[in-house]
């Protein structure tokens, strides 16, 4: 899942703690950015172009209570991937969801077949 090896569990542990100093602050452009789960990954996995690392560490975190439960409940995650997750989910804010919006979706998948691609 993470990037751990090659260059190893430390490129990962640096990449946080640079990510975390700016990521206490709201970051160069000052907007906030709902951060998708595959960009985490991707990011700490060192994935993304230049631009899109930097930009990214630009940023304060945002996640959705969704990505939380994806990155963590991932079944293949070990145990350092794990702690560096929870040291980046700690700095983040994570918006979470209200009931009318849990109902909402439920009805809506319950209409429409939903195929996972």
């Amino acid at each position: 899942m993470l990037k751990c090896q090659s260059t190893g569990e430390l490129l990962v542990l640096k990449r946080l703690m640079h990510s975390k100093s700016n990521f206490l602050n709201q970051g160069m452009n000052g907007k906030k950015f709902l951060i998708d789960t595959n960009v985490i990954i991707d990011y700490f996995g060192s994935k993304l172009p230049q631009s899109g690392e930097i930009f990214l560490d630009s940023l304060k975190p945002v996640i959705s209570v969704i990505t939380r439960i994806e990155l963590l409940g991932f079944q293949g995650i070990k145990s350092n991937e794990f702690k560096i997750l929870k040291e980046f989910i700690a700095v983040a804010h994570i918006y979470n969801l209200e009931e009318a919006v849990i109902l909402k979706t439920i009805e809506i998948r319950k209409k429409h077949r939903i195929e996972n691609t």
